[in-house]
């Protein structure tokens, strides 16, 4: 049986769009973050079959 990781990232945050960087606080995702994160959700239920 074949196996595979995959590699993801959080979605767009509101210090993204600022361009601050970031790297241990916790920062709240953008309206167009959510939307990645349920897209990205969506995907890997594809993916895995589930």
């Amino acid at each position: 049986m074949r196996k595979s990781i995959y590699f993801t990232r959080h979605g767009e945050t509101v210090w993204n769009v600022e361009n601050k960087i970031c790297g241990a606080t916790d920062i709240g995702l953008t309206e167009k973050g959510h939307e990645q994160a349920e897209e990205l959700g969506r995907l890997i239920k594809e993916k895995l079959d589930i």
